[in-house]
């Protein structure tokens, strides 16, 4: 699996973050790395910093196409992981 050293740096920061300063426990930092994982893995690890409207609705429509052991993902599913990226872009824009 490729790694993107400027997004891990940004991630490690990011995590921290919302540790520290949200307060948000470990489970819910793992439910957020791994929305990010699956934009990582959508991109093929593309800086963030490419992120843009197109990005995101390519993004929407391929989690609601992805499988999950052979069953489609719940639409909760993919709300709450596309809700974890929109908080961590927003955090990353400003």
């Amino acid at each position: 699996m490729p790694v993107n050293s400027k997004n891990e740096k940004i991630k490690r920061k990011y995590f921290r973050w919302l540790k520290e300063a949200k307060g948000l426990s470990e489970l819910t930092i793992c439910a957020v790395e791994k929305a990010i994982w699956l934009y990582e893995d959508f991109t093929k690890h593309e800086d963030f910093d490419r992120f843009n409207q197109n990005r995101a609705v390519g993004l929407k429509k391929w989690l609601q196409k992805r499988a999950y052991r052979g069953k489609a993902i719940s639409i909760a599913t993919v709300h709450h992981d596309l809700r974890h990226l929109k908080s961590f872009f927003v955090w990353l824009s400003g």
